[in-house]
């Protein structure tokens, strides 16, 4: 149970992400964070459906998380929703801690 509503919850996270789309670059800000994903702030240009590299920092972990990801859903005003596509284990492991920190059952 416990680990369930970890996995289900989203949790504020305002910090800057590198975003690499179609070969271009682009920074954008993530409003929270998930086990399967991300929130970002303004969809800038990204479409539903695109495959991206992200790479954004979380407080206690020691290096960038650098991951892949897909464009999942729009929320407005212009926000856009993001899954991680093939998470790495210890990334995985990175964003469970920091969500398990903050989460009280």
């Amino acid at each position: 149970m416990l680990s369930e509503k970890r996995r289900s919850v989203r949790l504020p996270l305002r910090t800057e992400v590198t975003c690499e789309v179609e070969g271009r670059q682009r920074s954008l800000a993530s409003v929270n964070l998930s086990e399967g994903g991300l929130l970002l702030d303004s969809a800038k240009g990204l479409r539903v459906g695109q495959e991206l590299e992200l790479e954004f920092s979380l407080p206690e972990a020691a290096a960038p998380l650098r991951l892949r990801a897909k464009a999942v859903r729009r929320d407005l005003p212009d926000r856009i929703a993001v899954a991680f596509a093939g998470l790495p284990s210890a990334h995985l492991q990175a964003i469970r801690g920091y969500i398990a920190a903050r989460v009280e059952v």
